[in-house]
């Protein structure tokens, strides 16, 4: 007996962003292309506005180009800091003002995959250096 409808497959929640160009639904939720989450996000916010997204196990940061997105995350600034003994790698970019942006933080923990052997934590961070708004995104092995 199903105890849970499949009514929340149909909603167009932001869940994950679809890599294949197309808007679609499966077991896993709502997957939409970054264009339609800037669209949508637009008529509330206009422009400047920055969507922080999860529930993937990658990280992503797409910029609003012409109507269209590209996802600009090998053009990041890269480093590996240490932390405590632990390795953090990182990613950042300065955000520019006037610029929409979708950044996908990756999957927050192991829960769930602890077993496949994903053992990497993901987070991102938002600060000011300087004057400067920054985007960072930061994985360690837990």
């Amino acid at each position: 007996k199903k105890v849970v409808s499949d009514d929340w497959l149909y909603q167009r929640t932001w869940q994950r962003i679809s890599e294949t160009g197309d808007d679609f639904f499966d077991l896993s939720g709502y997957h939409y292309r970054p264009e339609h989450a800037f669209a949508y996000a637009k008529e509330t916010f206009g422009r400047g506005f920055l969507i922080l997204c999860g529930h993937e196990h990658f990280e992503a940061c797409y910029l609003e180009i012409d109507e269209g997105a590209r996802n600009i995350i090998n053009g990041m600034i890269r480093r590996k800091e240490v932390f405590s003994g632990s390795v953090v790698h990182v990613k950042a970019m300065m955000r520019q003002k006037g610029v929409n942006y979708l950044v996908r933080v990756g999957i927050a923990g192991p829960e769930g995959y602890a077993r496949f052997g994903e053992n990497r934590s993901h987070f991102g961070l938002l600060w000011e250096h300087k004057g400067m708004d920054w985007i960072g995104l930061f994985s360690l092995v837990l």
